[in-house]
């Protein structure tokens, strides 16, 4: 610098300060947040230590400031290695990182906590903004929800199990028929690319599908000869009654409407209602192609099992006018994978069991 005659006054030095103030700055409105959120935040250095926490962190951390920035961010963690703790800072320095985890109070007990990390550089410094969320209530809420679905598919699986006890005591054919339809059934439905949910009602239906049968007189469903006009209208009948029975049952899917229309056919030609095409439920128009194979193919006491070649054989010629052509060639591709029924064929006879399709959760 130089005064009015041009002469030397002495030597100034000039710094930007650019940085430090707008890193200044940062702080000031990292430190503004913590103080107003409810959340937990705790600024942690790099190698672990708590440099300043808000008001929240001690209040519910139950420690006093002064004793959490003693402290390691470690020491709050109630299970995690610190092994996982000094992999998940090093994850935040690359970008900002979410997860859960359970935190320990002064007292002992344990704090369900969401926990996101988020790196910050301010000027020559660099550390880590921890905000912590308390997801107690919300644990809560879930644990309850998991407890009310498990009672939700005791109760669904006990229903089914009751009607399908019902159906046995009538007609042990029937009953075994109905466990063999809902496997194949089931395997379709996944096949074909069904959502879970719907590929659960379409099992609970077929699982019960016959149900109407336990109106229908033993001595007709066991004849051993031709059934004639009225026997055959008799039997017609149980697609029909099994839906006046389930319709007053609150089921999570369309079971009743499922099994009144499982002997429905795409062109019309079915029953009771003389439905064509999508008109048909699709649960109903898999259940029908599974129906009639394991039908053909089991024996019965009026017939010997007409064997899988004759069934697939079915299928195939009415592929696209009696029935649904997504769930025929879903079906021929499972038997020619090497499909085989999970159940044994003949109910009443225990024979040797065959480990087949792996189903999920729903499965009796």
């Amino acid at each position: 610098m130089y005064d009015k005659d041009g002469q030397g006054e002495g030597n100034w030095i000039i710094r930007d300060i650019t940085e430090r103030k707008e890193a200044e700055e940062m702080l000031g409105k990292y430190r503004i947040f913590s103080k107003r959120t409810g959340y937990m935040i705790l600024f942690v250095a790099l190698d672990g230590r708590i440099i300043e926490a808000n008001n929240a962190a001690v209040r519910t951390y139950g420690f006093t400031r002064e004793e959490l920035l003693t402290m390691d961010v470690h020491r709050l963690r109630a299970t995690d290695p610190k092994t996982l703790v000094d992999q998940q800072m090093q994850e935040a320095r690359a970008g900002d990182i979410l997860f859960e985890t359970v935190h320990k109070r002064k007292d002992g007990s344990i704090l369900p906590v969401e926990v996101s990390l988020q790196y910050v550089e301010a000027g020559d410094s660099s550390f880590i903004v921890s905000i912590v969320r308390d997801i107690s209530e919300r644990k809560r809420i879930e644990a309850e929800l998991k407890r009310s679905t498990e009672n939700f598919w005791q109760m669904v699986e006990g229903t089914i199990g009751a009607i399908m006890s019902m159906v046995e005591v009538g007609d042990p054919y029937t009953s075994g028929h109905q466990k063999r339809v809902a496997l194949l059934a089931t395997a379709i439905g996944q096949r074909i690319g069904l959502p879970e949910e719907q590929v659960q009602g379409l099992h609970y239906a077929a699982l019960i599908h016959d149900l109407g049968k336990i109106y229908v007189p033993a001595q007709i469903l066991n004849k051993p000869g031709r059934l004639n006009d009225i026997e055959f209208n008799l039997i017609k009948m149980h697609s029909k009654v099994g839906y006046d029975i389930l319709k007053t049952v609150d089921f999570p899917w369309p079971v009743a409407d499922i099994v009144v229309q499982h002997h429905e056919r795409i062109d019309g030609s079915g029953y009771p209602n003389g439905l064509i095409g999508t008109d048909i439920l699709l649960e109903s128009r898999i259940l029908a192609v599974a129906d009639v194979v394991e039908a053909m193919t089991s024996h019965r006491p009026y017939r010997q099992a007409l064997g899988l070649d004759r069934a697939l054989q079915e299928i195939r010629q009415g592929r696209g006018n009696l029935y649904d052509p997504k769930a025929v060639d879903a079906c021929l591709e499972l038997i020619r994978e090497g499909y085989r029924f999970d159940i044994v064929a003949d109910p009443i006879r225990k024979g040797n069991r065959r480990k087949g399709l792996q189903l999920n959760r729903w499965t009796l």
